[in-house]
């Protein structure tokens, strides 16, 4: 049987469990604990290591190929407003105001996630999120650096442009809007990976059905991010061959062709396109 481990763990716990598993007895959301968890990975006996996420708003079948919430658009690319840098004593954590564009953002829905200085003052670090305040589109957001707490890094001023991202392995966290209206736990999550390159970023592949996040209820579960996995197949991939994900089929892998893709692993067997086969995964 496939236990998961983690230094300072403890007890090992069972690979197939979500937070809607009534077997389950690790982890359930409305405790908090989940909410704090997603991305901490984990290694099996064998040596396939695995990650929780939080999923997004559609379900996630075995056998499919998971990406991270996807960047938006009017929350890249932002001049810096303000900066104000970790106090000495303490007390008042590294924070950057920028304005935004179109697109609001909800309170703490970059917590946990990072801000990246892309260009001039500061440009190269990366940084990550505590909090953040929500605000209306086109409204200036107020973002609490981790990092630890803004030390060590260099200042920001108002030539540094900065790009906000989420949590890699979504959150399931509950958010607000500037009015105080909640947002849907469903916002946030993790995707199938689109077929389309450049929308997303492949972190790892269900292995089992995680049932879609709601307006009131995220849900949580385990995906393989290394080792050997099934996975449906595209384009006929060949044994010992390079694979990528398709750009034909949502949540699919097939061969690797250069410039046109992200190498996630290799194939193990020769597959047969629409149906699934065992792969080797590298992420």
């Amino acid at each position: 049987m496939s236990r998961l481990t983690n230094p300072g763990q403890g007890s090992p716990i069972e690979v197939y469990t979500t937070n809607s598993n009534p077997g389950s007895t690790v982890y359930n959301y409305q405790d908090g604990q989940f909410s704090t968890m997603a991305g901490m990975r984990f290694s099996s006996q064998e040596g396939r290591q695995w990650a929780i996420v939080a999923n997004g708003s559609s379900a996630l079948a075995a056998g499919k190929m998971v990406a991270a919430p996807t960047a938006i658009a009017d929350h890249v690319g932002r001049t810096v407003a303000s900066f104000t840098a970790y106090s000495a004593n303490g007390n008042q954590p590294a924070t950057v105001t920028f304005t935004v564009g179109a697109t609001a953002v909800y309170s703490n829905q970059y917590a946990g996630g990072l801000l990246i200085v892309e260009t001039n003052t500061g440009a190269g670090q990366t940084l990550k999120i505590a909090s953040n305040t929500a605000v209306a589109a086109s409204g200036t957001v107020s973002v609490t650096l981790e990092n630890p707490d803004g030390q060590n890094m260099t200042a920001l001023d108002t030539t540094s442009t900065v790009s906000l991202y989420a949590p890699r392995y979504g959150s399931g966290q509950q958010m607000y809007n500037n009015s105080g209206t909640a947002q849907s736990l469903a916002t946030g999550g993790v995707i199938l990976n689109p077929h389309t390159a450049g929308n997303a970023n492949a972190i790892g592949v269900s292995t089992y059905a995680i049932a879609a996040s709601t307006s009131t209820f995220a849900s949580f579960g385990l995906i393989q991010t290394y080792g050997p996995v099934t996975i449906l197949n595209d384009a006929n991939t060949t044994a010992g061959l390079d694979i990528m994900p398709s750009t034909n089929t949502d949540g699919a892998v097939m061969t690797y062709a250069v410039a046109s893709g992200t190498r996630v692993g290799r194939a193990i067997e020769t597959g047969t396109s629409t149906q699934y086969s065992l792969c080797f995964l590298q992420l």
